[in-house]
């Protein structure tokens, strides 16, 4: 039996009618349940057993019901910015500082830390390692010879299913008793919605779906992200393209801001880059039906029992269907795109890939962090591509990095190397502007509030006259003005961080996410005003000597620029105070931006320590320290 549109085969010991072209597809997608199921090779029924209890179109349908409504334009706006703030994450600690890596395992630590972030609320480094190991094994054993013997792919793929299928249980089941209990502190992800959603499931089934999802969007969607760093480098008109999509959308936004719903919908030639993508090397390249009844096609009988057969490469690689097949072209997808049932990177029918929107928003977030903070190059031009299960650079698809630098500032760099967000560079544009609001700010705001500062001055009783303060009298001042300073400022800072106070006031300030000099006093006008009051109370408190406060105007303006500085130096004096906060300690306030409830230190860290607001950044640090830990294992162990 042979023909363009059906042939026969054998394939995993199963006779087999592999159908070819749109005709095949329709065959096939849109009549399951009728003339076809569909049909699991028995590795994965040992890997994921409640497949095995349940028809083709009941799994199917398990599993659309699940995760019907997780990603609709409503939720989109919360994941998209979720996934952005995740991206920005993954690109300061893994791509910054480093001129060359390695694409495929960076995109599979990204898929993976977004997927267990926003599947079942899971950010620990320790846990989403021990995933990652998991899923990878998991996969090797699904195109395995069906032997489930110690040390066999099959055998350990089984495993490590279970291993993860264990910790998922153990989530879902807390998950439901802290629902139950209508705790403020249930996570809004992907496994709440399912359990809200669905409470006829046992949670084994629940789990085994979630894993499900978790092995399809870990390995289709890497693949997907590696072959678009592939081809944008292979293509610098295709990668101009992208960039001014992104920037376009980059340059509406203030800084810090998240991507969100809006940002997403005008990508549009970058998702029509990523399907060209898919076309040419799509992640899924087939799956299995079984007739139900014997039935014809194309002039051929196939007997019930027998296994059908569709892939990809019929449709995406015919020239019929897709003129000039090896070119890449995006402008395949404008307009009404191809044909039905010619692009089928997700499948087709009921048992079309339910993550297929959850998909195109992890791609489109990866692409716009990427092209709008780097330029790039292959390091190998022709690496091989290899498939276990998905298609894979052989070697890992090494590049050389190359920052954005649209008109940026060129640091030397030896002072580079201790900047804190190294790879975050400041446009003249945005100096000037800083340098001009703030002048203006200043002017209108501080210099109208001097006219009245020498009646005031007097009022509170700092003195001008000849008799200056004993050396220790100062010093005491200082000290007093430091702590009251600092534990006013405090809580004016965590009040601007309210919801109204940060959307009508503070925002200005974290305009700038990787702070410079001139942000420290650039801020709304009533910020200034507000946060000159905590410097002024020590004095009023505890009158000194004109030059006192003099001096002790310009430390807390010496302490500001530092903080705001962006460079973390080594041997800067202030590292050997008690409890000073720093560069570092302000620069993750403003990194995180309005979502930031960590830091709101002026000068020493005890209020942050004694009311809890350090934690975010602890964890942070401890996060980061495990995470590059862990990287430099991995990347020892691969070298050797």
């Amino acid at each position: 039996m042979f023909s363009t549109a059906i042939f026969k085969t054998s394939l995993l010991m199963e006779p087999t009618a592999v159908v070819c072209g749109p005709g095949g597809n329709k065959l096939l997608f849109a009549n399951e349940d009728k003339l076809v199921t569909t049909w699991f090779p028995s590795t994965i029924n040992k890997i994921f057993p409640t497949t095995a209890v349940s028809t083709g179109s009941e799994e199917g349908r398990i599993v659309r019901k699940m995760f019907e409504g997780v990603v609709n334009p409503g939720s989109l706006q919360v994941y998209a910015a979720k996934m952005d703030f995740i991206a920005k994450q993954h690109f300061e600690i893994y791509w910054e500082n480093n001129t060359n890596v390695k694409v495929s395992p960076l995109a599979k630590l990204y898929t993976i830390t977004v997927a267990c972030k926003l599947f079942v609320n899971v950010d620990d480094p320790v846990k989403v390692a021990k995933f990652s190991r998991l899923l990878t094994i998991l996969a090797a054993g699904f195109v395995s010879m069906p032997i489930d013997l110690p040390g066999t792919p099959l055998n350990k793929a089984i495993k490590a299913a279970n291993g993860i299928r264990n910790d998922l249980y153990e989530i879902i089941r807390q998950r439901k008793v802290d629902i139950a209990e209508n705790k403020e502190s249930v996570p809004q992800d992907i496994l709440t919605h399912i359990l809200l959603n669905n409470d006829e499931y046992p949670a084994l089934n629940i789990a085994d779906k979630l894993l499900g999802l978790l092995m399809g969007g870990y390995n289709t969607v890497t693949s997907v992200v590696t072959f678009i760093v592939k081809y944008l480098a292979e293509l610098p008109h295709i990668y101009n393209e992208v960039l001014n999509e992104q920037m376009e959308i980059l340059k509406n936004k203030k800084a810090g801001d998240l991507l969100n719903r809006e940002d997403i919908q005008k990508m549009r030639y970058s998702w029509n880059v990523a399907c060209e993508v898919m076309r040419l090397t799509p992640p899924f390249q087939g799956a299995f039906r079984e007739a139900l009844t014997d039935f014809s096609y194309a002039g051929f009988s196939i007997p019930k029992g027998w296994k059908l057969y569709w892939s990809t490469y019929s449709t995406h690689f015919n020239a019929n269907y897709f003129p000039n097949p090896k070119v890449f072209d995006p402008s395949r997808f404008e307009g009404i795109g191809p044909a039905p049932y010619t692009y089928v990177p997700f499948g087709g029918g009921p048992r079309m890939c339910p993550g297929k929107d959850y998909s195109r928003l992890v791609i489109l977030v990866f692409m716009h962090n990427i092209v709008t903070k780097y330029k790039w190059n292959s390091v190998l031009s022709d690496e091989k591509i290899v498939v276990d299960p998905v298609p894979m650079p052989a070697k890992g698809l090494p590049i050389r990095l190359q920052p954005q630098s649209i008109f940026e500032l060129n640091y030397s760099t030896k002072k580079n190397k201790y900047k804190i967000q190294k790879k975050v560079k400041v446009s003249y544009e945005e100096i000037i502007r800083c340098y001009k609001e703030t002048v203006r700010v200043f002017v209108l705001a501080v210099g109208s509030l001097s006219l009245l500062s020498y009646p005031v001055i007097e009022w509170v009783g700092i003195r001008t006259d000849l008799s200056l303060d004993t050396f220790w009298d100062v010093v005491l001042q200082l000290f007093v003005y430091f702590l009251v300073e600092d534990y006013l400022h405090y809580w004016v800072h965590r009040l601007l961080h309210c919801k109204w106070g940060y959307e009508n006031i503070h925002w200005v300030h974290h305009e700038f996410t990787a702070p410079i000099v001139l942000a420290a006093p650039y801020a709304h006008w009533a910020e200034v005003l507000l946060l000159g009051l905590p410097s002024f109370a020590g004095p009023a408190m505890v009158p000194c000597h004109m030059l006192t406060f003099w001096l002790w105007m310009i430390l807390r303006q010496a302490e500001a620029i530092e903080t705001h500085s962006g460079y973390n130096f080594p041997w800067s004096p202030t590292k050997y105070i008690p409890f000073y906060g720093g560069a570092e300690y302000h620069d993750y306030h403003h990194f995180v931006g309005g979502q930031s409830q960590s830091n709101f230190a002026s000068v020493f860290t005890y209020c942050d320590y004694i009311y809890g607001t350090d934690k975010g950044y602890q964890y942070q640090k401890t996060k980061l320290h495990k995470l590059k830990e862990r990287w430099r294992k991995q990347e020892e162990a691969h070298q050797s």
